[in-house]
């Protein structure tokens, strides 16, 4: 199977610019993930290496070979859309059986039948071969979508949001399924979807594009813990990191000043050189993930106070969202934890995961 590498890509549609200079390297039968959110240009990047649209400028690669000029016939991928896009007048047999029957394939019927039979064991829709798809529910129609782009034994695989009109239960199912049948058949894919809980649980890689532009490539731990960019760092995690403004104080005890004085954090010594660089810069703020606050019911040295506003109860995890001053925390804590509504407590952050940004770029200074 081959990599597919993108160099300085530029896609536009009249003065909107869709991709600008994007550039990606994704490996020989990886799983690679492109999350963003709605308008980010997630499709257009698959459309664009099926072919399904041109580029403007840069350079589309399948291995060695340059595939920018080549039809999407000629660059033997498969498309899985987001819509169950089957033909409604065939059975789920003859559904798996078109692809292979068209004349750049010309199967035997012995090999298609093979084909149809090992695809269907695979995706566990055997018992589903006579129906008509109006038999079907959602997600039965969406393995046949599947089964028909792997029963073509594609070089690539392009998928654009395939489990998004699921529902929750079913979606968490397939993405297990399909992560699995990927593995097996080490077909290199590039997946898109704006759901980050996908992103994270399916990707070998991943990269985090917004409006045209890749802010980060990275493995899931990578860009969940080491943040690029204050829209990376928004953006990946639910809840979303807290954000506060923030000035470093030099001193006998280095502390960080946050939201203008109201939260005070002592720092320790190995902390405070790591940040010293950065005293003199303005515009700086400071990002924690919610799991990284830890809630005390107790005063304690270097904690902060806060007041409970509610509860949010999601099962494997309570988010607790917090008052400081005008300020608003959200902190993650295991299920068992509970709290009540004006209740005072106080909070502890765990200086090894706070990261620092530049408010003016939004890049994240390296203080690790």
């Amino acid at each position: 199977m081959p990599t597919i590498v993108l160099k300085n890509v530029v896609k536009k549609f009249g003065k909107i610019v869709a991709l600008n200079e994007i550039d990606l390297d994704i490996k020989e039968g990886e799983f690679f993930v492109l999350v963003g959110p709605t308008g980010a240009g997630k499709t257009t990047t698959l459309r664009v290496v099926s072919g399904l649209e041109k580029i403007d400028s840069g350079e589309l690669l399948f291995g060695k070979e340059d595939a920018t000029a080549l039809s999407p016939a000629e660059r033997d991928v498969a498309f899985v859309y987001q819509s169950f896009s089957l033909y409604p007048q065939m059975t789920v047999r003859k559904n798996l059986e078109f692809p292979l029957r068209s004349p750049m394939y010309r199967e035997s019927g012995e090999e298609i039948n093979s084909r149809v039979e090992h695809v269907a064991d695979l995706l566990h829709i055997t018992p589903l071969l006579d129906r008509m798809p109006d038999a079907l529910s959602g997600g039965e129609m969406q393995r046949v979508g599947i089964g028909r782009a792997i029963v073509r034994k594609p070089q690539i695989f392009l998928m654009d949001e395939p489990l998004s009109d699921l529902d929750a239960k079913l979606r968490e199912e397939l993405r297990v399924e399909l992560r699995q049948i990927q593995s097996d058949l080490k077909t290199t894919t590039l997946y898109v979807t704006h759901d980050q809980v996908e992103a994270m649980s399916m990707g070998d890689r991943v990269a985090v594009l917004n409006e045209g532009v890749i802010h980060q490539i990275g493995t899931p731990k990578e860009v969940y813990r080491k943040p690029s960019d204050l829209f990376v760092a928004g953006f990946i995690g639910n809840p979303k990191m807290n954000f506060l403004s923030c000035k470093i104080v030099e001193g006998a005890s280095p502390a960080l000043d946050l939201e203008k004085g109201l939260i005070h954090v002592s720092l320790s010594e190995k902390m405070a050189k790591k940040v010293r660089g950065f005293s003199k810069k303005e515009g700086l703020i400071m990002g924690i993930r919610p799991e990284a606050i830890i809630l005390h019911r107790e005063k304690g040295k270097s904690r902060l106070e806060a007041a409970v506003l509610f509860l949010e109860h999601f099962g494997s995890m309570n988010i607790i969202n917090l008052q400081i001053g005008e300020k608003i925390l959200k902190i993650r804590t295991h299920p068992t934890q509970t709290v009540k509504q004006k209740e005072k407590v106080w909070l502890e952050f765990e200086e090894e995961h706070m990261i620092l940004f530049d408010e003016e770029t939004g890049k994240s200074l390296a203080i690790g």
